[in-house]
């Protein structure tokens, strides 16, 4: 069979209805992912514009230009939404239906519809627009770290800047009457190019789709669920990393494990919820006190660590101090019976040199007890001293 933009067309549409479906089909296995079932709607209206426009040799130009065409514009509009949707952005039914209004409207006008330059350049800007807006949502959404997106990204963009050169093409030269248009070998192009485009797209989303949900259950294996805060597994695990680049750098570090005070009560005396409420508000003032960039996690039951890294320890203390006073003056009530809530603070300091975060964990452990033993609402620091050989460098 001859490669002719006749067979490349069919062969667009068989790829993008398979296309389609398997978006389809993984969105059917994960329901969160809806962008998924947009994606595959859009390569199935894709599909069907293009058997549309395989038919102007012997179709009226209402299904062959014009229904085709809208069909492709609303194909288009729904990558857009796509991209919203997989941004968790809200969709906008206006913008969505403003590219095939404005192809329709256009229809209508005789002199618009006799000129196949005029709908080729319309039909590119709708599909450009569209594409490039799409390309937007997703780079706006960045900040979550998916590998895929940036190739996602840089296909949408290349993909649109191919119709803005057909729009030059179109201004630069002639294009040939409908009938005639299916033969040349713009549209083998064309239809070699979407083909390219479907298989890209749908690899590509599919990953990020992946990427998601991997990244979701990381998330979750790393965070107690509670209180937001991270869990005592990730807390060691990140801990260990940043304390070694603190080592390597030389950097003074801090190590802040906090226990609120007579909890035990909280919970014997107003239940396991009011218990959990004061667990929630605690985490959330400690996130106010710390800075952003500081690890702060549940360590267990009512205890929680934070670890500072380039943090002196006059300056650990003073954190500490925050700390103490933050929990202290949060108005908490049961009905109309006030708690008091309070926190008693270990504080563990190293130079950076030869320590290890157990040994941070167990210093800061024996200045927590030294603050209970001191009648609680309180602060206790120990230093943690380097290895004799190192102690002189």
């Amino acid at each position: 069979m001859p490669f002719d933009p006749t067979t490349l067309m069919m062969l667009t549409v068989i790829i993008a209805i398979t296309v389609g479906l398997l978006l389809i089909f993984a969105w059917a296995q994960n329901r969160s992912h809806r962008a998924l079932a947009m994606w595959g709607g859009a390569d199935l209206a894709g599909a069907l514009a293009t058997i549309l426009l395989m038919t102007r040799s012997f179709a009226p130009d209402f299904i062959s230009i014009v229904l085709a065409n809208a069909v492709l514009a609303a194909g288009y509009a729904v990558i857009w939404a796509a991209g919203c949707a997989f941004s968790r952005r809200p969709l906008r039914p206006i913008g969505m239906a403003v590219g095939p209004a404005i192809w329709l409207i256009a229809c209508a006008f005789p002199q618009f519809l006799q000129s196949p330059q005029l709908r080729v350049i319309l039909v590119s800007v709708i599909i450009a627009v569209y594409t490039l807006a799409a390309a937007r949502e997703l780079w706006r959404d960045r900040e979550e770290h998916l590998l895929s997106r940036y190739p996602t990204v840089g296909w949408l963009v290349a993909h649109a800047s191919f119709y803005i050169i057909r729009i030059a093409a179109a201004l630069i030269w002639t294009v040939p009457p409908s009938a005639q248009i299916v033969q040349t070998p713009w549209i083998a192009i064309l239809a070699f190019e979407s083909i390219i485009h479907v298989i890209a797209v749908g690899f590509l989303q599919l990953s990020m789709a992946k990427e998601r949900s991997e990244l979701v259950q990381r998330l979750a294996a790393s965070t107690d669920e509670l209180t937001g805060a991270t869990s005592r597994r990730a807390f060691l695990e990140e801990g260990e990393t940043r304390l070694a680049a603190a080592v390597k750098q030389r950097l003074p570090v801090a190590l802040l494990l906090v226990d609120l005070d007579h909890f035990k009560q909280i919970n014997d005396g107003h239940g396991h919820h009011m218990g959990d409420r004061v667990l929630q508000v605690f985490a959330k003032r400690a996130v106010e006190v710390l800075r952003p960039g500081d690890l702060f996690g549940r360590i267990g039951g009512e205890e929680f660590a934070a670890l500072l890294t380039n943090t002196s320890p006059d300056a650990a203390l003073s954190v500490a101090e925050r700390f103490r006073e933050a929990v202290e003056k949060i108005e908490f009530r049961d009905g109309d019976v006030p708690l008091h809530l309070s926190v008693s603070v270990g504080v563990s300091t190293a130079t950076g040199f030869g320590c290890e975060l157990g040994d941070m964990l167990k210093q800061a452990d024996h200045a927590l007890y030294g603050a209970k033993s001191a009648g609680r609402n309180c602060v206790q620091q120990r230093r943690l001293r380097a290895a004799p050989l190192l102690r002189a460098v």
